[in-house]
């Protein structure tokens, strides 16, 4: 699957911070149980930005799926969680980024569009 997003960026705490951003990814299954996910970037060869599904996986009923792993972008590390709820058919990916260099948690929430 091919994944594209384009928003506005800002940052909460600084005035005129505000600029254009987009991103495009390909999310791929491996080994029927790990999904990875390259930047799919024109011009550039195929870079994993990170797999899940390998750490631990939790079963809320039938009807969620929790995916959790962590990705190492030295320096910093992102812990990664993916809530798939198929009852509201949407789901849900949090990034809690730390170390020297970056200190944020973003959080997306992705719905069908009807």
């Amino acid at each position: 699957m091919i994944y594209n997003e384009k928003g506005v960026f800002e940052f909460l705490d600084r005035v005129d911070s505000k600029f254009d951003a987009s991103r495009s990814f390909i999310y791929t299954l491996y080994d029927q149980k790990d999904i990875q996910i390259y930047f799919n970037d024109k011009g550039s060869e195929k870079k994993l930005f990170h797999c899940f599904g390998c750490e631990s996986i939790d079963y809320h009923g039938q009807n969620k799926i929790v995916f959790k792993n962590k990705h190492f972008c030295f320096p910093d590390t992102y812990n990664i969680t993916y809530e798939i709820d198929f009852e509201k058919v949407e789901f849900q990916i949090t990034y809690d980024v730390s170390g020297p260099e970056k200190s944020y948690t973003s959080k997306t929430l992705f719905k069908k569009l009807e």
